[in-house]
This record gives C-alpha cells, sequence and structure tokens, in this order.
C-alpha cells in the first residue's frame, strides 16, 4: 500500500472515529456540556495548535487543516473587511448523519476552528452563517 493509500485510510478512520464518539456522546447526553467544557480549553491551547500546524494567517486554518484531515474542501472567498471560507463535503459529517446523532461540527471543527483563528488576533470576528448539518454547505464569515 503507498503513502497516499494509508493516508486516506487514516483519514476515513480517524472521521468515522469522530463520528462514532459524537453517537455515544449524543446517547450519553453530554454532546453540548463536553462542547462548553472543551472550548475554553481550545482557546488556552490555540498558540500551540497554531504553532503544531504552522498556521500564521486565518485563511490557512482553514486550508491547512482542509489539507491535512481532508475531511472537509474548504475554499476562501474575500470579502470586502475579510474572507468567508466555504465547504460543501464533510466526510465527518455525513457519516455522523449514517449514525443518527447530533451535529459533530462544534465539537470536531466549528468551535476549534475558531479559537485557532481568535489565536492569530482576538480582533477578528468569526460568525457561522451555515452549516453542513443545517444547510446545503458550511459558511463561515472571518472579519476584522
Amino acid at each position: 500500500m503507498n503513502v497516499e493509500t494509508k493516508l486516506a485510510v487514516v483519514q476515513n478512520v480517524y472521521a468515522t472515529q469522530m463520528a462514532e464518539t459524537t453517537s455515544y456522546l449524543t446517547k450519553a447526553g453530554l454532546l453540548e456540556t463536553i462542547v462548553e467544557e472543551k472550548r475554553p480549553i481550545l482557546f488556552d491551547h490555540a498558540e500551540r495548535n497554531l504553532q503544531a500546524f504552522g498556521i500564521t494567517k486565518p485563511e490557512d486554518v482553514f486550508l491547512t487543516l482542509s489539507d491535512i484531515f481532508s475531511c472537509a474542501k474548504w475554499q476562501i472567498e474575500t470579502t470586502d473587511h475579510g474572507f468567508r471560507a466555504i465547504n460543501e463535503t464533510c466526510k465527518l459529517c455525513a457519516t455522523a448523519k449514517s449514525k443518527e446523532t447530533d451535529s459533530p461540527c462544534d465539537l470536531y471543527c466549528l468551535v476549534p476552528m475558531e479559537s485557532m483563528v481568535k489565536g492569530l488576533s482576538i480582533d477578528y470576528m468569526y460568525k457561522v452563517e451555515s452549516t453542513l448539518w443545517d444547510a446545503g454547505r458550511c459558511s463561515i464569515l472571518v472579519t476584522k
């Protein structure tokens, strides 16, 4: 098996494991509690996470994570005061829906990315306009 195939297998297993964990947390009634408990930890570790991923600008939060995990395929659209990150496919979202669980978006995607964007500068505004869970695409507006 070549490296690209191995990486694709690992990425798919990772998305499946996250969906299964979301399913267990949903069934136990703990998903929202875990998201809220994890939020301040993610913000506290934002600088370390940015360094680990080599991210230096907010657009790269979306593009780098997309490249590494190959779960979502984020695209960047420039706006007058920042950018909009758009995504129309997500392995995790699709897998979680097939398991009839609650949305994994905040736990594994939206809050971690927000923490990194704001870790670059607290002045960045991060607004989730829509998610694939509820709509036809994820759309996040980032402005300064």
